[in-house]
């Protein structure tokens, strides 16, 4: 359900690791940190608790590759992708967290979550949902880290519905790494209060490895993007986060505490986010924060986004793709368009979304036609407004808004972007003409064109009417891509497309050939 690019990277890294997990049953239980009470037990119920799979040496604790089964237990995470498919495993590696009410009141609510794991093609349960798990009790890893006790499930089963409320922890050093509750918790729904991003970008793991998409507040606790990922800033404050408090057990996170917000909801940063798309995009909206600007350097301390609800208008545009000439692996920078379907009239309603994948990862931006939640950082690139750090979650699927008619003049290749309503939106220009067949950038036709208004033609997106890019040496004189149809004089009846800036133009990107009537 998540996406962005980090937790891409972080998946590749999971394939071993993975592969190991399903056929270790027999490892030897390394001891929790955490030390209960003098002479605590498990509530002695007639079925099997979570408590008595988590408690270090409970009378109750199965031995390791046991069917077990957990007959009510409440769901407190979204299904997340652990690891993809292969040709040996048949099926998506999946994840969820489970809560057993019966034993939240012991203990303080120790040891009454737990990670559940299927192959997709099971059940696939939301939050709040009560279930029934049938499975095998085990842990992971094998060897080198803090063990996780875990559930490979065979069955999942919905019976009701229900809530966890989070455990609040008044420490956050409590369960950071080494805390003295980090092994009580691991697995359980927890909150803390106001804390301050202490490290932000790239928070060291293991061995000097870098945790994809975490950042860490004081008290040395990580707040990691396993599931939902916060573009956090070093000095940023919050009010409070939410998440499943989980052990990392990854080459790159091996034994270190990390908690994760399970969505937008669970971080509460103390200066709220920008709420809407038009209170981005509107200079003249009441309260708009300052915009960092990215002039080739990279800012920080960005104003945060979160929208709810927005559609996917177009997908794909081409950003950059880059080669690291050490390793020969390429990483493509990608931007899809989400507008604001309540916004009648269409002004200052769209953006552009930046997001980044490396191979051999499949691209992982949402599809036109999806509706979502999308949170990150607002940042002007050149004057193109653009959300960075992205993070994003499908909740559900709409028609696209119409797109909006709009006079040539008004996308004007001239026109400043900073105040124009329509960047970013899904327009459509009526009955126009070529003007120019062919515009050189450097020296290089990469295959710009300019109708009525003027409107300067973008390239983000691939159509038929400009042929075939032909390399990096062609010229508008050369005339080398391949079915080049561009002439002036052509006329349209329509064009449509959403509105980009970029290299001082003001550009409409036709996101395919039908967008394109003669």
């Amino acid at each position: 359900m998540q996406s962005g690019t980090k937790l891409l990277l972080l998946l590749t890294g999971t394939l071993c690791a993975v592969a190991c997990r399903e056929s270790d049953n027999g490892g030897t239980n390394k001891p929790d940190s955490g030390v209960p009470p003098t002479n605590f037990e498990c509530p002695q119920l007639a079925d099997l608790t979570v408590c008595d799979l988590k408690l270090p040496g409970g009378s109750k604790q199965p031995p390791l590759g046991d069917p077990i089964v957990l007959p009510e237990v409440v769901v407190t995470s979204p299904v997340y992708l652990i690891d993809a498919a292969t040709s040996t495993s048949g099926a998506d590696l999946l994840g969820f967290y489970v809560q057993d009410q019966t034993t939240t009141d012991n203990l303080a609510g120790g040891y009454s979550g737990v990670l559940v794991t299927i192959r997709r093609g099971l059940t696939e349960p939301a939050v709040g949902d009560v279930v029934r798990v049938e499975g095998i009790y085990t842990e992971f890893p094998m060897e080198g880290a803090v063990k996780q006790k875990q559930i490979q499930g065979s069955f999942v089963g919905v019976t009701g519905a229900g809530a966890a409320t989070p455990i609040v922890i008044a420490d956050p050093a409590t369960i950071a790494t080494g805390g003295v509750d980090q092994a009580r918790y691991e697995g359980v729904l927890v909150q803390i209060g106001a804390s301050t991003a202490v490290e932000a970008g790239k928070v060291a793991g293991a061995g000097g490895r870098e945790i994809f998409g975490a950042f860490k507040v004081g008290g040395g606790l990580v707040v990691s993007g396993g599931i939902y990922e916060y573009p956090a800033s070093v000095g940023e404050a919050f009010n409070g986060i939410t998440g499943i408090l989980k052990t990392g057990t990854f080459a790159y996170d091996s034994g270190i505490s990390q908690l994760q917000p399970r969505s937008p909801a669970d971080v509460r940063p103390a200066l709220a986010p920008v709420g809407s798309i038009a209170a981005l995009q509107d200079p003249s909206s009441p309260g708009r924060p300052a915009i960092c600007q990215n002039m080739g350097q990279a800012p920080t301390g960005c104003p945060k986004v979160s929208f709810t609800g927005v559609v996917v208008t177009a997908r794909g545009a081409f950003i950059s793709n880059r080669t690291d000439m050490a390793t020969g692996n390429r990483t493509f920078t990608r931007g899809f368009y989400v507008q604001d379907p309540t916004v009648i009239g269409g002004r200052f309603a769209g953006v552009m979304v930046i997001y980044i994948y490396s191979e051999p990862n499949p691209d992982p931006g949402p599809q036109v036609g999806d509706v979502i939640d999308v949170s990150g950082e607002a940042v002007e690139y050149f004057k193109n407004m653009q959300i960075t750090k992205a993070t994003w979650t499908k909740t559900g699927t709409m028609n696209l808004p119409a797109a909006v008619i709009v006079q040539p003049t008004e996308i004007a290749r001239t026109t400043d972007p900073t105040q124009s309503p329509w960047e970013g939106v899904l327009v459509r220009v009526e009955n126009v003409s070529v003007t120019e067949r062919c515009v050189d950038a450097n020296n290089r036709d990469f295959g710009n064109w300019v109708v009525t208004g003027p409107i300067f033609m973008g390239t983000q997106f691939t159509y038929d009417y400009n042929g075939t890019f032909a390399g990096t040496q062609g010229t508008c004189a050369e005339m080398t891509r391949m079915n080049d149809q561009r002439t002036v004089g052509h006329t349209f009846g329509s064009i449509t497309g959403v509105v980009s800036y970029g290299f001082n133009d003001m550009r409409l990107e036709p996101r395919s050939a039908a967008d394109l009537v003669r």
